[in-house]
């Protein structure tokens, strides 16, 4: 059986193909200001990585910010829902998620059917999400992945104090000012970003195991520092920022 999942982020819009028990093609591109046109262009892509006719998949799950604006969809779910049923899909063991996009955090707990036991979510300012990071990165002249790469260099331990974007920028400038080595500040960026979401996984009883998704899970730094915080291990899948557009595919394919 064959399903589609999209899911329209407020920075990319994933889209993932399913058949029967495994993701067979996914697609991610920038959302833009227009939402009908990003879908159709991811959509484009999947397809045609996949080698399909578009018009054999007739079950459309949509998901995200924007997902409610998909007119080809046949179910829509909410982001929580679809990441938890693509964890669960993927990591049967799984019991934690922790999903970290560009404007927002979330952590749940599922039962050993992908349901959510425990939820919560911080939405307010971007504060711990991948928004704030991109920030921070411009302010060292760097972007994302270089940030990741250089926060694991880093000798040094120093504290960026707030994860409010306003605030973290006057204090990153006066770190540069004050001459501290580029690879500590973006540890400093870095561990800002997993002890927000640290403190979201301490309003929930953690269980084992913990999967970690969303853009910014390609960041290993954060995911290594929310392990050390914790004292457990984290579990990153090998694209998981495409993990929720799984869970919409898989919402499609039930109903």
């Amino acid at each position: 059986m064959l399903s589609a999942g999209i899911d329209v982020g407020a920075e990319n819009t994933k889209v993932a193909i399913i058949e029967n028990d495994r993701c067979i093609s996914f697609s991610i591109v920038s959302s833009g200001w227009d939402t009908q046109a990003s879908v159709r262009l991811a959509f484009k892509e999947a397809i045609e990585k996949a080698g399909l006719n578009p018009e054999v998949i007739t079950r459309i799950g949509a998901t995200g910010m924007g997902g409610k604006n998909v007119t080809s969809a046949t179910i829509y779910t909410s982001d929580s829902t679809c990441g938890a049923r693509g964890v669960i899909w993927l990591f049967p063991k799984a019991r934690t998620v922790v999903d970290i996009g560009a404007e927002q955090s979330q952590a749940m707990t599922l039962d050993d059917k992908g349901n959510i036991l425990q939820y919560v979510r911080n939405d307010q300012c971007a504060a711990g999400a991948g928004a704030f990071i991109t920030e921070m990165a411009s302010i060292l002249e760097s972007n994302i992945a270089d940030i990741s790469q250089a926060s694991l260099l880093s000798e040094n331990r120093i504290k960026v104090n707030s994860t409010c974007t306003i605030f973290a920028e006057s204090e990153v400038i006066s770190l540069i000012n004050e001459g501290c080595h580029k690879n500590d500040i973006a540890r400093s960026i870095c561990e800002a970003v997993a002890s927000k979401a640290v403190s979201l996984l301490q309003e929930l009883k953690i269980e084992r195991d913990i999967v970690f998704i969303g853009g910014v899970a390609r960041n290993r730094s954060i995911a290594g520092l929310m392990g050390n915080q914790i004292g457990q291990d984290i579990v990153i899948p090998e694209e998981p920022h495409i993990i929720t557009a799984i869970g919409a595919a898989l919402m499609a394919r039930v109903k």
